[in-house]
């Protein structure tokens, strides 16, 4: 007779390259239980493993298995998200999607005890699209297809830095300690050289509304075709190969680019399906609009096409129909998420492939650790027997400044900060109704 246990799997209903690229797993939750009844017995040396594979039978992930000693009746063990990996290699050869089977069974004496499937949808390498059941992480791992790393930027960059010395007088592209328009400047000249790479638009394919298959920034340049998300997503890597933030808006059936004119600014998230807040930075002049179709070669560019591509979002959206937006990605928020570009992939002139993989930023070791109050972080630790290093201490503040201290700290209604009932100008504060809530 069957020993009647029983196996509950929570699993992704969709996975691509991207997901296995960044360690995001396929399988959720595991739960294994024995129900209370007598003729349950005991089971003991039991083994859970699973495994994803495509539609030919070809696996999708690394071996993984989980040991369960014991399980009486009426027990119950939950693996919350189970460390079975997807297979990079294996994904990444996808070129069309595919209907994948999640198998999860457990064995016990070498044979299967229980065996529960699930079907998951395999999306093709460069495939992205909005999963309705994870539209936060879809949008995150847009981003992934942003790919700065990519050998075919080195060109267009190189380009860029000749228009913005003829433009400005200089070619450098520092954006570190820079103003906002030296920003705007190389960002005018990085959309010059796509304009001069001759890309022309193609409308994306009928499943738009729900994913499409994302072409690299070198497919771009060098087919010369792109659709909104492409151009957008080339934009994108080149902002982030220089320096500059990069950010992409999602609207229904299309795709624009965005970028911080400067450093020190973000969004509160990696990925939002409220824009408000980037909405508001753009009304703070925080953040620059780029509508990338403009920057194809349907027809001769205008003189000002660099304040046109920044004003075309704002006509259609940001000032007229903001319900249309369907989400925003704030690219260096996703990186520090550990939401990194996906390897890409170039083939030389004599065949072989060259994959060129991302390295995050090491933090800066300049800086000295953080250590206790008046100890000198940076001091290397005293050996044995040796005397400690010096303590450092603080000097105390000149008077004027601790009497700024006091009366900015003063928590008393003498303090002009805290006591408001003094003739102070009050100012209305008024929010848009579709902001009130938020």
């Amino acid at each position: 007779m069957p020993v009647p246990a029983r196996l509950d799997v929570v699993a992704a209903p969709v996975v691509n390259h991207a997901m296995a690229h960044n360690g995001i797993r396929v399988l959720h939750r595991v739960t294994v239980s024995l129900p209370p009844e007598p003729a349950a017995a005991s089971l003991r040396d039991l083994r859970l493993s699973a495994r994803l594979v495509d539609d030919q039978g070809h696996p999708l992930t690394l071996p993984w298995s989980h040991q369960i000693d014991q399980l009486d009746s009426g027990d119950q063990v939950v693996l919350d998200d189970p460390p079975l990996r997807l297979d990079a290699a294996a994904m990444a050869g996808l070129t069309e999607a595919t209907q994948g089977d999640l198998s999860v069974t457990l064995t016990g004496a070498g044979e299967p005890v229980v065996r529960v499937h699930a079907a998951v949808r395999v999306l093709a390498a460069r495939q992205w699209l909005v999963d309705p059941d994870a539209p936060l992480l879809s949008l995150e791992l847009l981003a992934a297809f942003v790919q700065p790393n990519h050998p075919a930027l080195g060109p267009l960059v190189g380009r860029a830095a000749a228009l913005l010395e003829r433009e400005t007088g200089s070619g450098s592209l520092a954006v570190t300690h820079v103003s906002p328009g030296r920003v705007d400047a190389i960002v005018e000249a990085l959309c010059g050289a796509i304009v001069d790479a001759g890309i022309f638009y193609a409308e994306p394919p009928a499943s738009w509304g729900y994913g499409q298959q994302v072409r690299t920034p070198g497919d771009v340049l060098e087919h010369h075709v792109g659709t909104c998300l492409d151009t957008t997503v080339l934009l994108a890597s080149a902002l982030e190969h220089v320096g500059i933030h990069p950010v992409l808006w999602l609207a229904r059936g299309h795709a624009f680019a965005g970028y911080w004119r400067t450093d020190s600014a973000a969004l509160p998230d990696a990925a939002s399906l409220v824009v408000a807040d980037a909405v508001n930075a753009v009304g703070l002049g925080y953040l620059g609009l780029v509508e990338t179709t403009l920057l194809t070669r349907e027809r001769r560019p205008p003189r000002d096409l660099f304040r046109r591509a920044g004003q075309a979002p704002r006509d259609a959206y940001i000032d007229t129909d903001q319900s249309a937006l369907v989400g925003v990605v704030d690219v260096a928020m996703a990186r520090l998420m550990r939401v990194y570009p996906v390897p890409a992939r170039t083939v030389r002139p004599d065949g072989s492939v060259e994959i060129v993989t991302y390295q995050p930023a090491e933090p800066s070791t300049g800086m000295p650790l953080a250590g206790p109050p008046g100890v000198d972080a940076g001091a290397a630790p005293s050996a044995a027997g040796a005397p400690a290093p010096a303590r450092r201490t603080r000097p105390d503040p000149p008077p004027r400044v601790q009497a700024w201290k006091n009366a900015l700290l003063d928590l008393t209604l003498r303090n002009p900060l805290l006591n408001l009932g003094r003739g102070v100008t009050n100012l209305p504060l008024v929010l848009p109704g579709e902001h009130l809530g938020v």
